[in-house]
């Protein structure tokens, strides 16, 4: 496990990040080490789901969390 975080927590970003090809929803690269990012944050009760997670690459999500670079979540 990483970070403390259940194992169905990491298994659900696996399965949304394959689900998504690995392709960031932010510039659409595909990144084997793209990470499972959480719509609603995970820190305040975010969900670990396919409703609730999308796939950015490291670089992109990087970029969201210190608000350097937005993403368009109206999709979901």
């Amino acid at each position: 496990m990483s970070k403390g975080r259940p194992s169905s927590h990491i298994k659900a970003q696996k399965e949304v990040k394959e689900r998504e090809g690995y392709m960031c929803l932010r510039c659409g690269g595909v990144f084997k080490d793209s990470h499972g990012h959480h719509l609603l944050y995970y820190s305040e009760g975010g969900p670990a789901n396919y409703q609730t997670m999308a796939t950015m690459c490291p670089g992109c999500h990087r970029k969201y969390h210190s608000k350097k670079a937005n993403i368009d979540i109206i999709r979901f």
